[in-house]
């Protein structure tokens, strides 16, 4: 399954990420600003190693699904989740900056929605910094409802959101 758009910069592809994107994952990660890769990873993490890109690769479009966002060949975005019960899975999402507020990440976000109603998936739990408002605005822009939000240490709000039924 390939979905398209067109921007202003070009064609860019959503597809399921392939165990043979683990060096792309690293490129991707590697042109983050520090901003996103603190949004993303609740903090500095500068660095994603081999082991942990191939980690990220490793899905089995059940339990753990990934969609990229591909444009040329280099991948610029990724949401993922990881079933951590029976109707429950752990959500990310990121986008590299440059191509950030352009609709990236609600399209593969869309497009995982759909696959976690196929998978049996009704909740999807998230954890952001505080200060994450693109997290709080892409959750009202996909329609999630927010059924439990709870601060923790650190500035961390652990969120779970009810996925709709189409």
């Amino acid at each position: 399954m390939v979905n398209t758009s067109g921007d202003g910069m070009g064609e860019v592809q959503y597809r399921p990420l392939q165990a043979d994107d683990a060096v792309a994952l690293q490129d991707l990660h590697a042109h983050l600003s520090d901003e996103t890769v603190r949004r993303r990873f609740l903090g500095m993490h500068r660095e994603l190693s081999e082991v942990e890109a191939h980690r990220f690769a490793d899905v089995d479009h059940l339990g753990r699904e990934a969609i990229a966002a591909v444009h040329g060949n280099e991948v610029i975005g990724v949401a993922r989740y990881e079933q951590t019960a029976v109707d429950t899975a752990e959500v990310a999402v990121v986008v590299r900056d440059d191509y950030q507020r352009q609709g990236h990440g609600t399209r593969m976000m869309q497009i995982l929605l759909d696959r976690a109603r196929h998978a049996d998936i009704r909740y999807f739990k998230l954890e952001r910094l505080a200060d994450n408002n693109a997290v709080v605005a892409l959750i009202g822009r996909l329609g999630l409802e927010r059924s439990r939000v709870s601060i923790t240490r650190y500035g961390v709000t652990a969120e779970t959101v009810r996925i709709p039924d189409m």
